[in-house]
């Protein structure tokens, strides 16, 4: 038994797992997906619309926004937003409540990365792909802690619950 208790802590509710299993999702979605197909597309599109750098920045990113979005959403209410024992399953609460705020985050982001995007390559000179790099390694940490603290909220409170009586 406490072999069990010593692994519900370590692997689904104690803070530093949670960090640990969020990273490894944004890792998947958010270099992978997100930063992979928004790279793709600043090259091509630059050959399509030329200077229009905002607007060629700004289709990029929601087109590799909306797919990394729907993946890593996925991976965080299963894998890192629970408190089933195995770290697997779903948060204890409902889509209804999640994924509206999931979406005005990702809005937020959204907003928040193309303009540090745009501002940064023409601010310093340097290529979307390091700017967007740049820009996007800080709201890693914005986004951790608003999806923690507000989107996937109830599973955090009652994994801190969970977490207090196995201490008892």
């Amino acid at each position: 038994m406490a072999q069990r208790k010593l692994k519900i802590q370590v692997s689904t509710i104690s803070p530093l797992g949670r960090f640990v299993r969020f990273a490894a999702t944004s890792v998947v979605s958010g270099v992978i997906v997100d930063k992979g197909v928004a790279w793709l597309l600043f090259n091509l599109l630059r050959n399509v619309m030329g200077a229009r750098d905002f607007s060629r920045i700004l289709i990029s990113n929601i087109v590799a926004r909306a797919l990394s979005l729907t993946l890593n959403y996925s991976l965080n209410r299963r894998f890192v937003f629970t408190t089933g024992e195995n770290g697997a399953g779903h948060a204890d609460i409902p889509n209804s409540e999640t994924l509206p705020r999931y979406v005005v985050l990702a809005a937020g982001i959204l907003v928040l990365s193309t303009t540090g995007v745009w501002w940064a390559s023409k601010t310093f000179g340097v290529s979307e792909v390091l700017a967007k790099m740049g820009v996007d390694f800080l709201l890693f940490f914005v986004n951790y802690v608003v999806q923690t603290t507000w989107v996937f909220r109830s599973a955090t409170q009652k994994a801190k619950k969970m977490r207090a009586s196995l201490r008892m």
